[in-house]
């Protein structure tokens, strides 16, 4: 025969049919979905619509450009390189941006050196002693510009010569075009002190670019070959813009070849696409909000409105972008 044990006074069969605690209470409670907090509500309504707002900005932001083989290369080469060298990403960012105007500046950096070689009459020589001093007196670049613009506006008075007024004209004009940007400032500092004389290896590194972009090929692959073949122009670039000796890997060059070449080619869409990743990050947070709610009152237990089923605007451009460049959108 069996016997009960009666002495758990929670047990089902110790309890009372009717009444507050009873089993028929108890069976009714398990059934009955409970109403979602109106605070929690009230945030779920309002982040909802910021969410909804910022999907629609992303849905006008994405651009299939974003989803090309070349742009990824563009966006994951800088990641690539902060890993390889293990540095951060302010600095490898410098380093890349010294490149560029090494490069895209390079034909400045020659007339200059050129018209310095060539002309070493007095006025040129105090001219020349004038901007070797500007160098080390810590001015920005357009400070430097200003003093530039009086001492040569103050010689051009004295030059009778069409001939010499074009030349100190041009000198000025390569001279504005060199201090274009902060960093193109900065490296013609670096230049002035290690007076650097020969820019033909820089120039090298900018054919080079040149060639990369005429027969359009990007692959890491193809673009050690091209870095092994002219490895000394890299560096002694790299050297002067401050790259460390352990820096001077194959893989690295070819990462910074291949982000030289592609960030031309895609110089209107990189701002566009950095602009949207911050959207997007934006957007997740918001996001995050909402699927946090809607997972703390689940359906099953909470009278969940409609606006909880609600496919989210935006949902489906974070996940395609989040499967390419996880760490540009978390970050």
């Amino acid at each position: 025969m069996l016997e009960l044990y009666v002495g758990d006074k929670d047990a089902w069969w110790n309890r009372a049919v009717w009444g507050k605690d009873s089993l028929i209470d108890s069976i009714i409670s398990k059934h009955t979905k409970q109403e979602i907090p109106a605070v929690a509500l009230s945030l779920y309504n309002k982040t909802l619509g910021e969410t909804k707002q910022l999907g629609l900005v992303l849905e006008k932001l994405d651009n299939d450009k974003f989803l090309e083989q070349q742009f990824s290369y563009l966006v994951t080469s800088k990641q690539l390189i902060v890993k390889e060298i293990e540095n951060s990403c302010e600095s490898i960012n410098d380093l890349i941006q010294l490149f560029m105007s090494a490069i895209y500046k390079s034909n400045s950096f020659q007339i200059i050196k050129e018209i310095e070689s060539k002309y070493r009459g007095l006025k040129q020589e105090e001219l020349y002693n004038f901007i070797s001093y500007l160098m080390n007196q810590d001015l920005d670049r357009m400070r430097f510009r200003e003093w530039i613009d009086k001492y040569i506006n103050k010689v051009l008075v004295d030059i009778k010569k069409d001939t010499g007024r074009k030349l100190l004209l041009l000198y000025r004009k390569e001279l504005y075009n060199i201090s274009e940007t902060d960093y193109d400032f900065q490296l013609f500092k670096l230049f002035k002190e290690y007076k650097v004389k020969d820019y033909s290896y820089i120039h090298q590194i900018y054919e080079l670019v040149k060639e990369i972009q005429r027969e359009n090929k990007y692959s890491l692959t193809e673009l050690k070959s091209k870095v092994e073949q002219n490895y000394l122009a890299f560096k002694r670039t790299s050297a002067i813009i401050g790259m460390r000796e352990i820096e001077h890997e194959i893989k690295t060059y070819a990462l910074i070849l291949q982000h030289l070449a592609l960030a031309k080619k895609y110089q209107n869409v990189y701002p566009q696409f950095a602009y949207f990743i911050e959207a997007i990050k934006n957007w997740n947070k918001k996001y995050q909000v909402v699927v946090f709610i809607r997972e703390e009152y689940p359906k099953e237990y909470y009278l969940q409105p409609d606006e909880f089923s609600q496919e989210i605007p935006g949902e489906n451009i974070y996940h395609k972008y989040k499967h390419f460049w996880m760490e540009e959108i978390d970050s």
